[in-house]
């Protein structure tokens, strides 16, 4: 191979990586604030109307009496945007509490048109990090919790998604060693009680991407039984990665370790 091919071939492979651009740091607009509230609102109105008739969703003063005497059930909200701003997702946060407190969360994702802009909800937990990928696919990581009382879970996840027209395709991530498969998406779990009893700061749940190398990393804890108190039996930690081929992040290993019997 000759120093003028070996340069070529150089240039070719910096060029694919700076085609990998993050999730820049942009503050959000009034108007999109304004955006935020409105589908707040309307999420609140949703949820707390569930349970009433046709008839009685059309009663203002009933409406409006139920929304001022309860809590909102969604109190926040954020918004991230693509690198290239192709499209921004609105994520927000919703708690409910009877016998015990559960949250949950609806987001929603808007792309921008000339004529009129796409809106539609979609299944992800709050966005921690967005990334274009050269072949105009974009990895969304997440994180977040599902549960309540003494049954609650970290959540880990990562989407991988791609636009045609008003279409969004959610490409999968295949994980063979998931105990259960709910989604596409890489999804990881880990019990709050496993996070609460061995976290040194690297035994948290978590995801993460390696743009230079086109690398998913993953980390997170397992137990051998259901994670409710302390003794859970055996504790492993498992890390491993996916490497990104031919437009789809493929599994390439995994180590797990045994940190407590």
């Amino acid at each position: 191979m000759t120093r003028h091919t070996i340069l070529i071939l150089t240039l070719l492979f910096g060029l694919w990586h700076s085609n990998v651009k993050a999730q820049p740091n942009i503050k959000s607009t009034k108007t999109d604030q304004l955006i935020l509230e409105k589908h707040r609102r309307q999420l609140n109105l949703e949820y707390t109307t569930r349970e009433l008739s046709i008839l009685q969703r059309k009663n203002k003063k009933l409406v409006d009496s139920l929304l001022n005497n309860n809590n909102p059930i969604y109190t926040d909200g954020n918004i991230v945007y693509a690198p290239d701003g192709k499209f921004k997702i609105f994520v927000f946060e919703g708690n409910d509490c009877g016998a015990h407190c559960s949250t949950f969360y609806s987001a929603f994702i808007h792309i921008p048109s000339k004529n009129k802009d796409l809106i539609k909800s979609i299944d992800l937990l709050p966005v921690t990090g967005i990334y274009k990928l050269p072949d105009e696919k974009y990895l969304i990581l997440q994180k977040g919790i599902d549960g309540g009382g003494n049954l609650i879970d970290d959540i880990v996840q990562a989407t991988l998604l791609s636009f045609k027209g008003r279409e969004i395709t959610e490409h999968p991530i295949v994980y063979p060693n998931a105990i259960n498969k709910p989604k596409k998406c890489l999804y990881l779990l880990q019990s709050e009680v496993l996070t609460d009893n061995f976290n040194s700061g690297s035994n948290t749940a978590q995801i993460n991407f390696d743009p230079k190398n086109r690398r998913l990393n993953y980390h997170y804890l397992s137990s051998e039984h259901r994670a409710i108190e302390e003794d859970t039996g055996t504790i492993y930690i498992h890390s491993g990665y996916f490497d990104y081929i031919n437009g789809t992040f493929v599994f390439q290993h995994e180590k797990k370790d045994i940190i407590k019997k």
